[in-house]
Formats: structure tokens, sequence, C-alpha cells
């Protein structure tokens, strides 16, 4: 919106400029700010400067103003551009306020509204001589007519400031940098290094021993060989046979000496060893068989045998 309205203001200098530059008109002129709409909001500026050229000696009617916008004269033109309205000239508060351009120059008139300022609500003034020639009454020559001065100066827009200079590199310029490199799978890194033994790799060990069943009991010794009868007349058969009890059940042997270790290196223990069911437990002896009725007679006709005997040496 602020360079529409510096816009604007330049716009209307370019006309003044131009309206000095035409022909004078030697007629006092009254001049009606606005024509018919008066000075307000919507005052067209450039379309009223067109082809308009004041004179020393002429006036101006700000129609309206007072009724709808003050009218304020400011002494200079950053006031006029900026709308800086602190330190006016003059404020005109009559409501048809004429005012008389007595000498050359710019004059500089907006509202006492701040807004309406902004807005481009502001009408510049360039009063020239309504003599065209000088006093003596020669004209002067061509050349010695200055250029007309453009109280509007052309708003440039000050170029950018040129971006900072990079440092150069100490070792020449760098390599180009694709922008989009090509995506490459990094390689996978080296496993680690396996630190070598200072005195040679030592054995495996596992952390669990193999399962090592043990032996089995070695069988039960035969029983001992009866001896050869002797040679010679058979001995006395009793009527009833001495009872021998059967003889006890041989103990099983201590288990045999664990051997020593041998030095060197323990076998490789695997970490699970494999399961191995453990032997089946020795048969068990068959019970005595109980005596037959046959021994039972033979013992009890010996106890007989041995009961008469007793009496027979006791009478």
């Amino acid at each position: 919106m602020a360079a529409l309205l510096k816009l604007t203001a330049t716009a209307a200098v370019f006309v003044v400029v131009a309206a000095l530059c035409g022909a004078g008109v030697s007629a006092q002129t009254h001049h009606v700010v606005g024509d018919d709409g008066g000075w307000g909001p919507a005052f067209n500026i450039t379309s009223w400067l067109s082809g308009r050229v004041f004179k020393v000696g002429d006036k101006i009617w700000f129609k309206n103003a007072g009724m709808e916008e003050s009218l304020v004269e400011l002494k200079g033109l950053e006031e006029f551009l900026s709308c800086n309205l602190t330190n006016p000239i003059r404020m005109y508060t009559d409501k048809g306020n004429h005012v008389s351009l007595e000498e050359e120059g710019v004059r500089y008139f907006t509202s006492g509204n701040p807004e309406s300022c902004k807005n481009g609500l502001k009408l510049p003034v360039a009063v020239e001589s309504d003599d065209p020639y000088p006093a003596w009454g020669v004209p002067p020559p061509a050349w010695s007519t200055p250029p007309p001065v453009d109280p509007y100066p052309a708003w440039d827009t000050p170029p950018p400031p040129p971006p900072p200079a990079k440092p150069s590199p100490e070792f020449g310029p760098p390599p180009p940098v694709d922008p989009y490199p090509a995506w490459d799978t990094p390689p996978p890194p080296p496993p680690p290094a396996k630190p070598s033994p200072k005195f040679g790799p030592p054995p495996p060990v596992e952390p669990f021993p193999a399962f090592v069943p043990p032996p089995p009991p070695p069988p039960s010794p035969p029983p001992p060989p009866k001896p050869s009868p002797k040679f010679g007349p058979p001995p006395p058969v009793e009527p009833f046979p001495a009872f021998v009890p059967p003889p006890p059940p041989p103990s099983s042997p201590p288990p045999p000496p664990k051997p020593s270790p041998k030095f060197g290196p323990p076998p490789p223990v695997e970490p699970f060893p494999a399961f191995v069911p453990p032997p089946p437990p020795p048969p068990s002896p068959p019970p005595p068989h109980p005596p037959s009725a046959a021994t039972y007679l033979n013992k009890v006709s010996f106890v007989f045998f041995v009961g008469l005997l007793l009496c027979y040496i006791g009478f």
C-alpha cells in the first residue's frame, strides 16, 4: 500500500512539472480542488492535476474541506511523502478554504487525518511565475533556461547488496559435489580381529562335560567247586541228612578305583551332552526256594533219630 501511495505521489509530481513546462496563462485562475466531488476520499489527484498550470496570483479552493476531511499544509517533501503531521506550516479549519498562491515554489497540502493521508488524500501544487520573461523584457537565451526541477525525485529502489564473497580455499577450488549422489550401500564392517594368544591357543573348554555312564558291576563269582570224594568206603548214610543252611548271597564287589587322570589337555567337552540312558540295573538274585516236603521229612526224621539216640544213651 505504501508503495502505491508513493507511486501516486510521484505521478502527481510529474503532472505538476508538465504543467510548469506548458504555456503560460496571463489571467488569474480559480482552481476548485476535486471539482464537484470536492476535497474528500473520492478525490482523484492525478486526473485533476492533468493539464493544470498554477501561476502566482491564482487561488485554490478546497471545497468541503473541514466537513469531511481537514486540511494541513506541510513544509517539505519528506513530511509530505511520510504523512508526518506533527509539525505543519498551517492548519486550515474553515469550511471553505481559499488558498492564495502568492509566490513561486511547491506547496504541499494533505488531509489532517493520517490514515486518509496514507490512503492518498494529499495534493502537491507547483506554482510558477505569471511573467514568462524577466523584468528587463529581453527573452532569455534558450541555453540560459535551467531545466525544470522535479520536486518528486523518482523513487528508485536501491539495488540489493551483493552477496558476501566466499573465501577462496587455500589449496584450490573444492571438487564438484554431486547434488544427488548415487546411493551406495556401505560395505559391512570387518569382523573384529581376535587377539593372538601369548603362548598358543588354549584347549577348547566346554561348559558342560559329557555324561559318561558308570561301568556295569562285574558278574557274581561262581560258587566254589565241591571237593571230590575220597576213595574208600562210603560214609555212613544217616537216615536224616544234616540240615545245611543255604549259603548267603555273595556281596557286591567294591567299585573299581577310578583311573588317575593323565596329564595333558582335557578332552573336548560338549556344551550340551547327548542324553545317554543309564544301563538297566543288574537282575536281582532269585529268592531262596522254600524247603521241599522231602527235605522237611528228612529234618524231622533226623530230629527223631537224635532223640531216640539220646534216650538210648541215657538208659
